[in-house]
């Protein structure tokens, strides 16, 4: 019996507690006309601006900037129909990636044959350094 005593004192400090203490609405014709002013005032904001190569929206709180002109078309890599491959992170600052060695004729070609038999003889040469532990 004791235990339901407090805890039936407890849901009441509890509900006591938790009240809604919130204001009631105030249905005034002052502050009904307050708000019929303040929409009034919203509607005046409202229009639509045409610019060259754009057209501006201000409707319902929002601004909006239609851009039409085909100069204002995407950044190279951001095209809609080029979903399916994987994004170039050096399209806007027009680097190339690095790939296989440009064209070579025969002049050229044997200069870098000539360069890497050179390397390569060197490296032959280099000193072996054996190390024995006593």
């Amino acid at each position: 019996m004791r235990r339901f005593a407090g805890f039936a004192v407890l849901t009441l400090m509890a509900t006591a507690a938790l009240a809604d203490d919130a204001p009631r609405p105030d249905y005034s014709r002052e502050t009904l006309l307050s708000f019929t002013r303040e929409v009034l005032r919203q509607r005046e904001a409202e229009r639509v601006e045409i610019e060259f190569g754009a057209i501006d929206v201000y409707k319902f709180g929002t601004h909006v900037k239609l851009l039409w002109l085909p100069f204002l078309s995407p950044l190279p890599g951001t095209k809609l129909n080029q979903t399916a491959n994987l994004p170039d992170p050096f399209a806007l600052t027009n680097t190339r990636i690095a790939g296989s060695m440009p064209y070579m004729d025969d002049k050229q070609q044997s200069a870098v044959n000539r360069e890497i038999r050179r390397v390569l003889r060197m490296d032959k040469k280099r000193a072996k350094i054996k190390v024995t532990t006593d």
